[in-house]
């Protein structure tokens, strides 16, 4: 999952693909990695942008607010989300961004995989050399 995240960029329009805190649907990068201590303590982790930004929900899942530093994320989450449009007419969009026409490709991935350094150290490179299959399946072991 982490080579599609890395590899895509999600344009929002309805909301109802793009996921609120694990994807970077806001330009910003993904909520998990830029507010860590929010999603730490966030109940409801795998819900969409057009669940959590209608009616504010969103606020609901991080009810929880402890610290300095939640409030500080919390704060900054607000700011994004405060200026992100839902489009109901214009479904969401993911573009693979290894390719100049943003498709998908089995060649592509491997070429990400390749160029982006995800197969690890030597180590790692030993380890995939004795398991089967085509290593594009063990990007996330």
């Amino acid at each position: 999952m982490a080579l599609f995240r890395a590899s895509t960029r999600i344009t929002v329009g309805d909301g109802n693909t793009a996921q609120f805190l694990l994807d970077d649907w806001s330009g910003y990068g993904a909520f998990c990695s830029r507010t860590p201590e929010l999603f730490k303590i966030a109940t409801r982790k795998n819900r969409s942008v057009a669940k959590e930004i209608l009616n504010d929900t969103w606020i609901r899942g991080l009810s929880r607010l402890s610290s300095l530093e939640h409030l500080r994320e919390f704060l900054d989450l607000a700011r994004i989300v405060g200026s992100t449009p839902l489009d109901p007419q214009r479904p969401d969009s993911v573009t693979w961004t290894w390719t100049t026409d943003g498709a998908y490709s089995c060649r592509s991935a491997y070429q990400a995989c390749r160029t982006s350094g995800t197969q690890g150290t030597t180590a790692a490179r030993r380890r995939s050399v004795r398991t089967t299959g085509p290593s594009i399946l063990r990007i996330s072991s």
